[in-house]
Formats: structure tokens, C-alpha cells, sequence
């Protein structure tokens, strides 16, 4: 599989049920002969398996040997996983997936599985020189994607993605590996493992710690961290800074990521080909050449432009709102009553909802210097909301929405326009309450709700008022 020994990944790295069976005599002999095959040196050992180097005697063709360790009795629960792999595996058939050769059982009664040999390293040695180059790790998250877009149309989640599972070839192509963990999965039947959680804790989806059904958003969930991990050399934790800011890449990556790792699995992308595509429209453009007689004609019409563009650009301050103001900003102070709400590392806000639930962002007062603009609102929440009403305070004074009707429990997506606050011109005891330079959302669940509701709240924004 990889010709670099440091980066064999060592099995206890996956969260799975040990399998607690004596060693029999029969399985400790080391494994040095293969039918067809001659071992030539052993390329690394990991917690359950070993990796050789081998050559076919009639091929000559240079391949790797993964066997089950010949220390180790492995039981039904192993050997049955080793045997999965070769299923998988031998269902796909992609540039971007490892190949597989054949799968067979020596005469010691050792499985193995005879796999392409990638001369190379993996994602994990290339990233110990720290994070990649922009297009460098489009390329090869694309690449990537598209080995997995296939398994994931043939139904295969591969619960295990990790730069060490990465091989990348002498050539540079990338090769998804180590399918030990992978199960199949129908759209109507989510895959459920028999053996609860299983994967690297680090890369793991919420739904995988919780032992619950997988389905190829699994995965998505996994390529969203290894993906922010080859920009930034970091895998993000809590809230995590977007890498716009951090590498200024394009602002369409943070909302590729964004959905990537969303904590529930309907609001990521479906599979590796949705996020290939989405991937496909961040290309940060190729240099055109310029013929030289055609330079002066360009440099004039540079020059006209800049005029052109200056006169566009005063008209907008005048006419256009600067900028829309995202109000889950991480950075924002936060005050909550009557419940409880937490940032994701998605950039959502989770919300527990008491009966009212009051949230009061802060914001900066140029930011909303005078009354609000069109407002933003998408959340997805548990329960239907009986009340919900927003309060914004600055030094102008207050303004106040209040939704007319309930809104149904599922996903609301919906923009208050400007013309929807009203100037409060007499401050009650609650607007009196209300912190100079702030937004207040004040939630209000139904009262019949069978559970405590939960909200997640994932674009909440408004833009300054435009300029009469």
C-alpha cells in the first residue's frame, strides 16, 4: 500500500470492541511465503495487521500484502472486518481508490489481501511540513471526493477517513485506503454497525460517536475536518476561524466547510460528489496571457475602467449598505436567560429553549448606527415557536419585530424586511432592560412541546438600513 513504514496506521487509533480470545499456537507462526507470491520485506505492523512488500513470481508485478498479525488469534470479529475490506474494495474501481488484487488464506490459516503498492507517502506525511498550498488542497480534496463519490454510489460509508488512510502516490494522485471499517448502506436502510462506534475519534462524526446510524454525510462530516486541516494544518475545535481570514482563500470555502460540518447529518451535504462539485466552483483561476500587441489597448481600457469603477464604488456607499452584519459571529458577547446556547465549530448556534428563551448579542455601534435593515433568519427548531420577537438597541433609540403567528416546528427560513420593526417610542421595563448596542431575540416555544425544545440557528444577519 505505501512504501513509507512511519506512516502504517496502528489500529488502536479506531474506537472498536477488542476481541478478547487466546492466542493459539497455530496463528503465532510469521507468515513468509505466499502461493503465487514471494515476500520481499515487510513494509510496517500495525495493532491488528502487517504490511508487506511482495512480487508476483509470474506477473513480477510489485504489490502490498495486508495481512491479519501472525501474533494474533483474530477472532470472528476481525476476521470478519478483514474480509469486509476485500468486499469493499473489490466492489470499486477508481483512480482514487486503492486497487485491489486478490484475497486468499495460507495454509497457517492467516488471511491476507493482495493490494496496488503506492509508491509514496500519505496525507499525514505530507502535512507534517504544515498546511498545503491553496490549490494543492483543492486538487487533492477533489481527488479525494471522487474516489469516495464512487464508493458512496455503490452504498459503501467508509466511517474511517484520516490523512493516515490517505496514500499519495509518487505521481500525486491521491487513493482513499483502509476500507476495514466501511459498511453499506441504502437510503431507505441508514448502515448500523454491529459493534457500536468505530472510527478515529479526532475525524469522527457526531452520529458516530453516539453509535447511531451512518449514512455517507458520515463521511462528509470527516472530509469537512481533513479539508480545513490541509488549508489551515489544524483540525478545528470549538469554534473554529474561518479560513478566509486565516489563508484568504475564497469565501466560498468557509461555507463549503460550514456545511460540511454541521452537526446534524440532513444539513451537510449528501455524499463526496456534492462537495466535489461545490469544490469545482472555488478554482482560484488559471493566469491569461496577453498577446503585447494587445497590451496598450488593455492598459487603456485598465485605465478607463479604474474611472468607471471609482464613480460605481462612491455611488454604492451612498446608495448600498456597507456590509451585512452576521450576528453569530464567534467574536460577538452573548447573555443568555431562560435556557441555554452554545457555538458550534460549524458556526451554528445550539440553542435549549426555556419559556421565553432571551438572547442578547452584542454589536458594534457602527455597525447598526440607526435602524435596522432586512433581516436574516434561518433555524431549524424542534418544536413550533409560539412567540418570536426581536428588540435592537443602539444609541438611536429602540426598534422592535414581533412575529404575527406561530411558526411550525422544521426549518424556517424566511427574511424580515426593514419596514417589519417599529421604533419603540415608549421603553417598557423589558426595552429599558435591554443593553446599549445589542440584538435580543426573545424565543418563545410551544407550551404543549412533548420535550424541551432545541433550536439550531444557523444565519442570523441584517443589514444596516439603506440610506433614504
Amino acid at each position: 500500500m505505501v512504501l513509507d513504514r512511519s506512516q502504517i496506521p496502528d489500529a488502536d487509533d479506531h474506537l472498536t470492541t477488542p476481541v478478547s480470545s487466546p492466542v493459539g499456537p497455530a496463528t503465532r507462526a510469521t507468515v513468509t511465503s505466499f502461493e503465487n507470491y514471494d515476500v520481499i520485506e515487510t513494509l510496517g505492523t500495525g495493532g491488528m495487521g502487517r504490511v508487506l512488500r511482495a512480487r508476483h513470481r509470474l506477473m513480477e508485478r510489485e504489490v502490498a500484502i495486508k495481512t491479519l498479525r501472525g501474533e494474533l488469534n483474530p477472532g470472528p470479529a476481525l476476521a470478519d472486518r478483514f474480509k469486509q475490506e476485500a468486499r469493499a474494495l473489490a466492489a470499486l474501481d477508481h483512480e482514487n481508490i486503492v486497487k485491489v488484487y486478490d484475497f486468499g488464506q495460507t495454509r497457517e490459516g492467516v488471511l491476507f489481501l493482495v493490494m496496488e503498492l503506492v509508491s509514496g507517502s500519505t496525507l499525514r506525511g505530507k502535512l507534517r511540513g504544515g498546511a498545503l498550498p491553496f490549490k494543492e488542497a483543492v486538487s487533492l480534496m477533489r481527488q479525494i471526493c471522487a474516489g469516495l463519490a464512487q464508493a458512496h454510489a455503490a452504498g459503501i460509508v467508509h466511517r474511517d477517513l484520516k490523512p493516515e488512510n490517505i496514500l499519495i502516490g509518487a505521481d500525486g494522485r491521491a487513493r482513499v485506503a483502509d476500507f476495514g471499517l466501511a459498511v453499506t448502506h441504502r437510503a431507505d436502510a441508514p448502515a448500523q454497525a454491529s459493534e457500536g462506534p468505530a472510527g478515529t475519534v479526532v475525524y469522527m462524526a457526531p452520529e458516530q460517536k453516539n453509535g447511531a446510524a451512518v449514512t455517507p454525510a458520515t463521511d462528509v462530516y470527516a472530509l469537512g475536518l481533513i479539508f480545513y486541516e490541509l488549508l489551515t494544518g489544524r483540525v478545528p475545535e470549538g469554534m473554529f476561524e474561518l479560513p478566509s481570514r486565516l489563508i484568504g482563500c475564497p469565501s466560498q470555502v468557509d461555507q463549503i466547510l460550514r456545511r460540511c460540518l454541521q452537526s446534524e447529518p440532513a444539513q451537510r451535504y449528501s455524499n463526496a460528489a456534492q462537495i466535489d462539485d461545490a469544490l469545482s466552483r472555488c478554482d482560484p483561476g488559471a493566469p491569461v496571457l496577453i498577446a503585447r500587441s494587445n497590451r496598450r489597448a488593455l492598459w487603456t481600457a485598465t485605465a478607463v475602467l479604474a474611472v468607471l469603477l471609482c464613480g460605481l464604488a462612491a455611488w454604492i456607499v451612498q446608495k448600498v449598505p456597507e456590509k451585512i452584519v452576521n450576528l453569530l459571529a464567534e467574536q460577538r458577547s452573548m447573555h443568555v436567560q431562560g435556557g441555554s446556547a452554545s457555538r458550534e465549530p460549524d458556526g451554528t448556534l445550539s440553542l435549549q429553549m426555556g419559556n421565553p428563551l432571551r438572547i442578547q448579542l452584542g454589536i458594534d455601534p457602527t455597525e447598526l448606527p440607526g435602524a435596522p435593515g432586512d433581516l436574516a433568519v434561518k433555524c431549524t427548531s424542534s418544536a413550533s415557536l409560539q412567540g418570536f420577537e426581536v428588540l435592537v438597541k443602539n444609541e438611536q433609540g429602540v426598534w422592535k419585530y414581533t412575529h404575527p403567528k406561530a411558526v411550525k416546528a422544521g426549518t424556517w427560513d424566511t427574511v424580515i424586511t426593514a419596514d417589519k420593526f417599529v421604533r419603540v417610542e415608549k421603553i417598557t421595563d423589558i426595552e429599558g432592560n435591554l443593553a446599549p448596542g445589542s440584538v435580543t431575540l426573545v424565543i418563545s416555544p410551544s407550551p404543549d412541546a412533548a420535550q424541551p425544545a432545541t433550536m439550531v440557528m444557523s444565519e442570523l444577519s441584517v443589514k444596516p438600513a439603506t440610506p433614504k
